[in-house]
């Protein structure tokens, strides 16, 4: 392992920074293991992070900080300690592989993900223990792809956890120094676990036979989708009643045009039946696409935002506009990952799910282009991106913000260095709030704890992860202060029920 003193270590935005008493880069199992330990002993608690992409102090650490970069094996799973069945398209990888990399070497073994989010420096873990999502009303989240996780806890101990029905036969289970759980709270807890009950080691994942899309992109105005919300027209379906498309996103401009109308594009993913016959040019996204790949013209949006903020509306109102693509084909993953990432890893933003049993998160959307408009014209504070819309499947998972729920995601993203966005923001959460949305953890959710009464009708079944919490924490080795907060809220609105 690398052990590294008076390191510091930040987030990929540079807001929440740490020098811990110890950086360590393990290279295997045993080495978590020597870390937990030594920590342990010393009475220091430990943290883990990954690509370092969430917005929040959820990985913050005076103690040890592990950064798990160099663990990013992958293999097959061991099929003779699994149940009867076909795992062809299971793998197991290493908590630190990254979601670029391990892409490309599924696309090696003809496999791809069936969901991930817009971008792919996070790691493995890092996404699923945050509640990365991605897009499909009949998509799983990222995290529901997970199907085994591998975990160190406290005193160092290992645990194989899966489901009650998981994949492998306990008559069989032979791993040394491993001990499985099957258990549907204990699984459901570690899906979106915040850190907060250990490291993760190795995730087994079920993944699809390599499979094609074609991204369409379709310029419209803001009535026009609203309607298409409220009636759920927006998601066709066919003659056996299955989505027409395999995702659909919006992005939108809080700004009206000349028109008096704001701008939207609806981004969909159609599923192509095997290899398509298709042009050159399908091949590639449209050059305004690929302009936010260049560090150049990051910056001179920065520069834009920053000294000529009365362009921005101008500038997303036309960024809309030259977005606009008749096609894109590619495999799925490639389409799944939205490109622009020097932008949108100097970006940061809060992003609330919505449950879709009504149009509240639309009613949400009027309210946060009305809130966004309104602060522009009276403090000349301006949004510097556009608005997001994203739709995905409910899960088990206890901590997920789309808990037993189709939901709608709303993300309010600015590219970093927007002066007033901070306020934004805050204005943006408590919206959401009122309108019933769900903060995604691994985005700004700062005003969360602004509503400790809330906290039951947001995540109802708290008392089941923190049951799971005290039984791999049992000692707080993994502790650091936004777990320290959230386990009180949770602890208080236990003891008041």
């Amino acid at each position: 392992m690398v052990i590294k003193l008076r390191r510091t270590w930040k987030n990929t935005i540079k807001k929440y920074r740490t020098q811990p008493l110890k950086y360590i880069e393990p290279e295997s199992l045993e080495d978590i293991r020597e870390i937990i330990r030594e920590a342990e002993k010393n009475s220091f608690p430990v943290r883990a992070v990954g690509g370092g992409h969430s917005f929040s102090n959820v990985a913050i650490t005076g103690g040890y900080l592990l950064n798990l970069r160099r663990l990013k094996r992958i293999s097959e799973p061991d099929t003779s300690c699994l149940k009867a069945g076909d795992y062809a398209n299971f793998i197991e990888a290493e908590a630190g592989i990254t979601i670029e990399a391990f892409n490309k070497a599924m696309e090696q073994r003809g496999l791809c993900v069936t969901n991930m989010g817009g971008i792919d420096n996070q790691t493995l873990a890092g996404a699923m223990s945050t509640g990365t999502h991605g897009t499909g009303i009949e998509l799983p989240a990222f995290y529901g792809m997970m199907r085994s996780i591998v975990l160190v806890s406290a005193d160092a101990r290992v645990f194989r956890v899966e489901p009650s029905n998981g994949i492998t036969d306990p008559e069989k289970h032979a791993e040394a120094g491993i001990t499985l759980i099957q258990d549907d709270d204990r699984f459901h807890s570690l899906l979106v676990n915040l850190g907060c009950m250990g490291v993760i080691y190795s995730l087994v994942m079920e993944l699809e036979p390599m499979y094609w899309l074609k991204e369409s992109k379709e310029l419209c105005y803001w009535h026009e989708v609203k309607e298409m919300l409220a009636n759920r027209s927006l998601f066709e379906t066919d003659e056996e009643g299955k989505q027409k498309y395999r995702g659909i996103m919006i992005q939108m401009t809080p700004y009206p045009g000349k028109n008096g109308h704001r701008r939207c594009i609806i981004v969909r993913h159609q599923l192509l039946p095997g290899r398509p016959h298709f042009k050159f040019g399908d091949l590639f996204r449209n050059i305004f696409t690929r302009l936010g790949t260049m560090p150049i013209f990051y910056w001179l949006s920065v520069a834009l935002v920053r000294y000529i903020p009365k362009a921005i509306p101008w500038l997303i109102n036309n960024s809309l506009k030259s977005l606009k693509d008749r096609s894109y084909i590619n495999k799925g993953y490639k389409v799944l990952y939205q490109g622009v990432e020097y932008v949108k890893i100097r970006a940061y933003d809060c992003e609330f799910a919505f449950d879709m049993k009504d149009n509240a998160f639309v009613d949400a959307i009027d309210e946060l282009m009305d809130r966004a408009l309104y602060l522009a014209k009276n403090h000349k504070l301006y949004q510097s991106a556009p608005f997001g819309v994203r739709f995905v499947q409910g899960s088990g998972a206890f901590m997920c913000p789309s808990y037993h729920k189709t939901a709608c995601y709303i993300d309010t993203p600015f590219l970093l260095h927007t002066i007033g966005s901070d306020e934004m923001l805050n204005q943006y959460q408590d919206a959401m709030f009122r309108f019933g949305g769900i903060p995604h953890w691994g985005k700004i959710h700062n005003r969360l704890f602004n509503y400790p009464g809330r906290m039951a009708e947001f995540y109802p079944d708290t008392a089941r992860w923190l049951d799971s919490y005290h039984f791999f924490n049992p000692k707080g080795t993994f502790i650091n202060d936004f777990s320290t907060r959230l386990v009180t809220s949770f602890e208080q609105q236990k003891a008041a029920l």
